[in-house]
C-alpha cells in the first residue's frame, strides 16, 4: 500500500498518545508493586522509567512509520530515512537510561534485557514489515501492546517476583486496547486499496466482530480477578472495576445487535475509548 504523505496520517501513525499513554502505565506498574521494595527504589523508578518507556515508545511507533512508507518513489524513501533516524536516536537514548538506571540502582540485568526485546521488534518491523502477508496488523498490535507491556515494565523493575493480578492487568490493558482499535478501524479496512490485505481479508467480517467481543470478555475477565486478589487497595479498585463491568458489558450488545461499519460505530468507539480511561482510573485506584 502506498502511504500518502500527509500530517494527519503520520500523526495517526506515530500516536503521541501512546508514547504518554505508556508512561503513565509505566508510572502505575511502579506504584502497584511499590510496597514489595525499598522507597528509595521506587523514587528512582519513577523517574526513570516512564522517561525510558516514552522514549521506547516513541521509537516503536516510528518504527512503524517507518515500514509503512518504505516506497520506490525517492521521496517516500528519504522520508523513511528520516524517521528511521528519529527511531534509532529514540531508542538509544531509552537503551542509554536503561542502563545507567539498572547499574546505578542494581536492578540486574532484567530491565536492559526488556528493552533490548522491544528494540529488535522494533528492528525487525523496519526491516521485514513490508513482507509480513498480515502487515496490517503490525500497527494496531504495537499500539496495544507497549502501553499494556509499559505497566509490566514499571511492574517488574522493581526487581521483585510479580504477583498474578499483574498479569492479569496487563491483558486487561491490552486487549481493550486492542479491541478499541479493531472497532475504531473497522470501517476503513472495509473500503480498501487494491493489493492491500486487511483484517477483514484474514478473519472475515463476522469473525472480527467476534474477535473484537472476545477481547473485550478477556478485559472483563482480567480486571475483575485482581479484586479478589492482594491487589493493594481492593476497595477503591471494587468501584472503578464495577463501572468498568459495566460498560465493557454494553460493548458487546452493540457490536452484536449493531453493524459496526455502519452509524453506530462512533459510538462504540467512544464508548470503548471511555472504558480505556476508567480502566487506567482503577488501575490507578488499586495502586493507591
Amino acid at each position: 500500500m502506498t502511504m500518502k504523505m500527509t500530517y494527519k496520517n503520520i500523526h495517526q501513525t506515530i500516536r503521541p498518545g501512546t508514547w504518554v499513554k505508556s508512561a503513565i502505565m509505566v508510572a502505575f506498574g511502579i506504584l502497584l508493586t511499590r510496597y514489595l521494595v525499598g522507597s528509595g527504589r521506587v523514587r528512582a523508578n519513577l523517574i526513570f522509567g516512564p522517561a525510558i518507556f516514552f522514549l521506547l515508545a516513541m521509537s516503536g511507533m516510528f518504527s512503524v512509520l517507518a515500514f509503512r512508507i518504505v516506497e520506490e518513489p525517492e521521496k517516500k524513501l528519504k522520508d523513511a530515512q528520516l524517521y528511521v533516524i528519529i527511531y534509532g536516536v529514540s531508542y538509544i537514548i531509552s537503551f542509554g537510561f536503561s542502563i545507567y538506571h539498572s547499574a546505578r540502582y542494581d536492578l540486574g540485568f532484567i530491565p536492559i534485557l526488556a528493552v533490548l526485546l522491544i528494540g529488535a521488534v522494533e528492528a525487525v518491523i523496519i526491516i521485514n514489515g513490508k513482507k509480513w502477508k498480515y502487515s496490517s496488523l503490525i500497527h494496531p498490535l504495537w499500539n496495544s501492546f507497549l502501553p499494556a507491556f509499559g505497566f509490566f515494565y514499571g511492574a517488574m523493575i522493581g526487581g521483585v517476583i510479580l504477583p498474578v493480578y499483574v498479569y492479569l492487568l496487563f491483558f486487561a490493558i491490552f486487549s481493550l486496547q486492542l479491541s478499541k482499535d479493531f472497532v475504531k478501524k473497522y470501517k476503513t479496512y472495509i473500503s480498501k486499496k487494491e493489493g492491500d490485505v486487511t483484517f477483514i481479508d484474514i478473519l472475515g467480517s463476522q469473525r472480527l466482530q467476534m474477535g473484537i467481543v472476545i477481547l473485550l470478555l478477556l478485559s472483563m475477565i482480567c480486571i475483575l480477578i485482581p479484586e479478589f486478589l492482594t491487589i493493594p487497595n481492593w476497595f477503591l479498585f471494587l468501584f472503578g472495576m464495577l463501572l468498568e463491568l459495566v460498560l465493557l458489558g454494553i460493548a458487546p450488545v452493540l457490536i452484536f445487535k449493531f453493524d459496526l461499519g455502519a452509524k453506530y460505530k462512533k459510538g462504540i468507539n467512544i464508548l470503548l475509548k471511555f472504558g480505556i480511561c476508567i480502566q487506567y482510573l482503577t488501575v490507578f485506584l488499586g495502586c493507591i
